[in-house]
């Protein structure tokens, strides 16, 4: 990890919360962007006949958490704060937070909410 990028993962826990705001302020301190990624999957029994989701179905869940994640980031930002570039993707979450943090100088996750 050589690049000037803070990856974020965003659940929209509180966990979530405090990786984000974590990773806005240590980035702002160095002058480093902010990637906010949230990633997704339709659980298996939620696939359609042939094994995936309909199109429009799959098209609003995308569309409606990209308005979620900014409403998440815009509230539990600190006024001022830059807005980070937002990434709403289909997949895995640990496979997606790997592959989009190739050039990301840090990569931030919240704690899993099993332990307080």
């Amino acid at each position: 990890m050589s690049g000037t990028r803070v990856c974020v993962g965003v659940d929209f826990s509180r966990h979530g919360e405090a990786a984000l705001q974590w990773s806005t302020a240590h980035a702002a301190r160095f002058g480093w962007d902010v990637e906010a990624v949230h990633a997704w999957s339709y659980p298996w029994w939620a696939a359609g006949r042939l094994g995936s989701a309909a199109e429009d179905a799959r098209d609003e869940v995308i569309a409606s958490a990209n308005r979620h994640l900014q409403n998440f980031v815009e509230r539990k930002l600190p006024h001022g704060a830059e807005t980070p570039k937002l990434t709403v993707i289909e997949g895995d979450v640990a496979e997606t937070l790997c592959t989009l943090s190739g050039d990301a100088r840090v990569v931030v996750i919240g704690s899993s909410g099993d332990n307080p």
